[in-house]
């Protein structure tokens, strides 16, 4: 076990970030995406690895696996995964996870940067075998009890597995993660792209629930609504079970609620009102019924082709050994769980048309 202190993780800190500035500075428009996460990334994070185990004198990092598994969530830890999808094309998915994690009594917390690249399933648009970056970083705060079997949990998506894993027995987690998508800003990559949601989370026993949203209600996210906007997973030491949720950037001015609300009102008005005859009613409040549909183009947001082709929602079923090897049922299809939220907060929804079942098999390490 690597026992840090505030210094030591103060300098993995300084480290990771420096690593991926560095790489963010490289960065070439012109350049595809996956290019440059094959060259400047891959080399930036190995290099960041090699630094942070000669100046904590860690004995070694290496992808095999270790000889013990973790038993607690302390300290400095890096994971990989790979996995696999066979169809007509080969499908991949890549990733990395860095974090450090410290507990102490009733009280831990988790830093971690997370890199993704693939090209299938939620992120890739319809029909595209483009490969796609993903950035994750996340800052995560527990509170428990108890010493539990550890459980993984998740930032933003099951492509982004917390190194350090839950220990308690019982435990409530809330933390902040900020993300990057390739596909989302169409390869480009500023500050003003990065998007912020919060993260929720929960412990009974042997089930670990992870959950993120960007809404600004309760998880005080930017409520951007695009990207990964959103997903949960449950977590048991066999298996996992969850729904997540990608959409495309949409048109910003659409209507707003206030002026959905305000023609509602009125119809509601018109049906009160006494001075009018049935006819006169009844043609009134179908004008104002085409007006409302117009504003809310059938309650779901206004996008491009190119932004609707990227609405992709997905309930997945996965199964773990401790050897580390996994498979995946990815059933892509409505966004059942968003519109259940969006239809209560009375917000717009996105059109999902993409259907697909996609099996997964790989290994972490």
């Amino acid at each position: 076990m690597v026992q840090s202190n505030l210094f030591s993780l103060k300098s993995l800190e300084t480290e990771v970030w420096s690593s991926l500035q560095g790489s963010i500075n490289d960065f070439d428009p012109s350049v595809s995406a996956d290019f440059w996460a094959k060259t400047s990334l891959k080399g930036k994070a190995e290099s960041a690895l090699a630094n942070i185990a000669k100046n904590n004198d860690f004995t070694s990092i290496s992808s095999d696996p270790p000889i013990d598994p973790p038993n607690n969530g302390n300290g400095f830890r890096a994971t990989f995964g790979l996995q696999l999808s066979i169809g007509y094309k080969v499908s991949v998915r890549a990733t990395a996870n860095i974090g450090t994690g410290f507990r102490t009594g009733n009280f831990g917390v988790t830093n971690s940067l997370h890199f993704a690249a693939y090209n299938s399933g939620l992120g890739v648009g319809a029909n595209s075998k483009k490969f796609v970056i993903d950035i994750t970083a996340a800052l995560n705060l527990t509170v428990g009890g108890g010493q539990g079997i550890p459980l993984q949990s998740y930032a933003t998506n099951y492509n982004s597995p917390i190194p350090n894993l839950n220990t308690f027995q019982n435990s409530f987690s809330y933390g902040q993660l900020l993300t990057w998508n390739s596909n989302i800003n169409k390869d480009r990559f500023s500050l003003d792209d990065l998007h912020r949601q919060g993260m929720i989370g929960f412990r009974l026993g042997d089930v670990n629930v992870s959950s993120n949203n960007d809404t600004k209600l309760f998880y005080f996210g930017d409520g951007n609504d695009m990207s990964w906007t959103g997903g949960i997973s449950v977590a048991t030491p066999i298996f996992e079970i969850g729904f997540q949720d990608f959409s495309g950037d949409y048109i910003h001015n659409a209507p707003t609620e206030e002026e959905r609300e305000e023609l509602k009102r009125k119809i509601k008005g018109i049906k009160k009102d006494d001075s009018l005859t049935k006819e006169e009613k009844k043609e009134q409040i179908e004008i104002l019924d085409n007006q409302l549909f117009e504003l809310t183009n059938n309650n779901l947001h206004t996008q491009t082709e190119y932004q609707k082709n990227l609405n992709k929602a997905s309930t997945y079923f996965r199964i773990n050994n401790n050897n580390g090897y996994n498979a995946t049922i990815d059933l892509i299809g409505p966004a059942w769980f968003q519109n259940v939220i969006h239809r209560g907060i009375k917000d717009l929804r996105f059109e999902y048309k993409h259907k697909e079942i996609e099996l997964w098999g790989g290994k972490s390490w």
